[in-house]
């Protein structure tokens, strides 16, 4: 086999394994948008961003490895890597790793809450005495205007 070919498999292989890796940051991107809530606005600057990055990824990528020139079977490359991705390995890796992500987030919280268990005792009792004094003394007003 020439060279010539040599290199451009190993070209259309690197730009399989550049479409894997784009789908690969867009889960990350989903598995955070299923940990946290986001509104439509901050998802559609997210996705517009992503796609910016995206694009001056794959044009540097082509710039390096084949002087800038555009070949279809590199776009083609990447659209296949990233549809194997997606129906092989997506859907596994975005509900374990949301799922650890959550669980995380929920023992965290949780840790928190325990920890902070006795300031907010301490704050509820002294709420509870204020209010209780506020309750004294404004009684005690009302029977000494009478």
């Amino acid at each position: 086999m020439s060279q010539n070919i040599m290199t451009e498999a190993a070209f259309a292989a690197r730009c399989i394994g550049m479409g894997a890796l784009i789908a690969v940051a867009y889960d990350l991107l989903r598995i955070c948008r299923r940990c946290m809530k986001h509104s439509r606005f901050l998802v559609s600057l997210e996705d517009f961003l992503f796609w910016v990055i995206c694009a001056i990824f794959i044009f540097l990528v082509l710039y390096q490895e084949n002087n800038g020139i555009l070949r279809w079977y590199c776009i083609g490359g990447a659209l296949i890597g990233m549809l194997l991705y997606g129906k092989i390995v997506s859907p596994y890796f975005v509900f374990v790793m949301s799922t650890i992500c959550k669980k995380t987030i929920h023992l965290v919280s949780k840790g928190i809450s325990i920890l902070t268990w006795p300031i907010h005792m301490l704050f509820c009792g002294i709420r509870k005495n204020i209010k209780k004094l506020c309750k004294f003394f404004t009684k005690r007003k009302k029977t000494e205007n009478k």
